[in-house]
């Protein structure tokens, strides 16, 4: 671990707009890195001290993920097991894909796999204002299951952000996927 270049990632936060940070590392549960950087309150001018309090949201993904690394060391799967190995709800998974003729939903060519989850590329979402989701309940009407559901493939946005390019891009036989409908 190379403490000086996690130091100095923190501290470039602030530029990115983050107002404070808190990173501690720990292994054989003792301490072994922390470093705060950046503000409690920006307005008043408080540092981030060790006490600060944090107001959390959306924090399933990043427990879920720790608990399922957690399995993953333990040696309970790999990274490229298909999702429906565990989860058979998660086979048989249909992509929707915009073309000439509109939106056609037609069975996915690979499984969706583990490292889909975790480096977030499985484009598992619904944004129920979009044009493909507005067809599709056009289309099914009351009987859209959410197998018929499309997700949005947000592939395109993601690499045209400078961030991507600090991020684990997936590779090219993931984007074959287009947006999975689970």
């Amino acid at each position: 671990m190379n403490r000086q270049m996690l130091k100095e990632f923190q501290d470039r936060l602030a530029d990115l707009g983050i107002a404070g940070n808190d990173l501690a590392v720990y292994v054989d549960a003792k301490e072994v890195y922390r470093h705060l950087s950046g503000w409690q309150d920006v307005e008043k001018g408080m540092p981030l001290t060790r006490k600060s309090l944090f107001r959390m949201f959306s924090m399933t993904k990043p427990v879920t993920c720790a608990a399922a690394l957690k399995l993953y060391e333990e040696g309970h799967f790999l990274m490229n097991d298909p999702v429906s190995d565990y989860l058979p709800e998660f086979s048989d998974l249909c992509v929707a894909e915009q073309t000439t003729r509109g939106i056609e939903i037609r069975p996915a060519q690979k499984p969706l796999l583990i490292r889909h989850l975790f480096n977030m590329t499985s484009d598992i979402d619904y944004d129920m204002e979009h044009p493909a989701v507005k067809a599709a309940i056009e289309q099914y009407g009351d009987s859209l299951t959410t197998r018929q559901m499309p997700t949005m493939n947000r592939m395109s946005t993601f690499l045209q952000t400078p961030f991507a390019a600090c991020t684990t891009v997936p590779e090219a036989e993931s984007i074959v996927f287009g947006s999975f409908v689970c």
